[in-house]
């Protein structure tokens, strides 16, 4: 992925002051000026079951991309519970009773900047 392209399209935490910004300088290197490091990122397809505000009981798929310090099989569903209870209270959706009905791991996407 071209450096422009991600730094135009994320947000930086714990910048360093540059004059201009740490974003705006790195959205405007050169590629070449990038080491070539990929990026793995777990991602999971979550099953969950939930009742609307009308009593009808649904299932739904939902997926989630995860830092890599996330994918802990000891705890990742502990992890996915509170990004499901975040979901629903970010989306003011009646999702009474959300649980998580289960998941699996389909992969690592792998980012390559530069």
């Amino acid at each position: 992925m071209h450096p422009n392209q991600f730094f135009n399209h994320v947000t930086m935490l714990d910048e360093s002051f540059i004059p201009g910004g740490a974003q705006a300088l790195l959205a405007s290197a050169h590629p070449k000026n990038f080491l070539p490091v990929p990026v793995q990122l777990p991602v999971y397809r979550i099953k969950v079951r939930f009742q609307t505000g009308k009593g009808v009981c649904k299932t739904a798929e939902k997926y989630a991309v995860l830092p890599p310090a996330y994918d802990n099989p000891e705890c990742i569903d502990e992890w996915l519970n509170m990004f499901l209870e975040d979901y629903k209270n970010e989306n003011k959706r009646d999702m009474i009773g959300l649980e998580l009905n289960g998941f699996e791991k389909l992969g690592n996407a792998v980012l390559t900047i530069g």
